[in-house]
């Protein structure tokens, strides 16, 4: 089911796809549509991608949350910097969760940058592996 989720954002050049670990962003429709809106030529900061999907790939990891909830992070590439973050319902999980950091996928909303704890909030739409 999100692959046709996907496959459609991708074909209306709604989906902007970023890989955490080796910080890329790919080049596309959906990411020069992106910079234009916040009126930069060149680089856009994750943080302003507030109206696309974003697809994010990388190295999350379980951290705690309160009950019935899970929370996931995830670095900006490969060091103790800025991550991105999000909580989600614990009773639509259909697997078992790792311990250890592991790669997924994200496809999600920008929510909010928290400057102080160099953390990106995201609104998960799908997690897989």
């Amino acid at each position: 089911m999100i692959r046709v989720v996907r496959e459609a954002l991708e074909n209306a050049h709604a989906i902007v796809r970023v890989h955490l670990t080796d910080l890329e962003v790919t080049d596309n429709r959906a990411l020069a549509d992106a910079a234009k809106r916040v009126g930069t030529r060149g680089g856009v900061r994750l943080h302003t991608l507030d109206t696309e999907y974003v697809l994010l790939r990388g190295r999350f990891r379980r951290e705690p949350a309160p009950d019935g909830l899970i929370g996931f992070t995830a670095p900006y590439g490969t060091g103790d910097g800025p991550r991105v973050e999000f909580r989600c319902r614990t009773d639509g999980m259909l697997l078992d969760v790792p311990t250890a950091p592991f790669k997924a996928r994200l496809l999600c909303r920008v929510d909010e940058w928290h400057t102080a704890e160099q953390t990106l909030s995201v609104r998960p739409i799908a997690f897989y592996l």
